[in-house]
């Protein structure tokens, strides 16, 4: 099993406690930041991917205070 589908199982299970999914989130993108460094990515192309990130991160969040 690859580190990505590690890290969705430790999201999926750490759902009954808030600072675990926060910990499961954060190494789920710490996974996700290796292997775009392992495509040998440009810098441009790594700024791009993480301004995409945060963009979807931003919607979610204005989506959840919506709510």
């Amino acid at each position: 099993m690859d580190e990505l589908q590690k890290a969705r199982e430790e999201i999926a299970v750490a759902s009954e406690s808030r600072s675990k999914r926060i910990s499961a989130l954060i190494r789920f993108v710490s996974v996700l930041v290796d292997q775009a460094s392992e495509a040998n990515l440009t810098p441009d192309e790594m700024r791009y991917v993480g301004a995409v990130f945060k963009k979807n991160l931003d919607l979610f969040a204005g989506y959840e205070e919506r709510r």
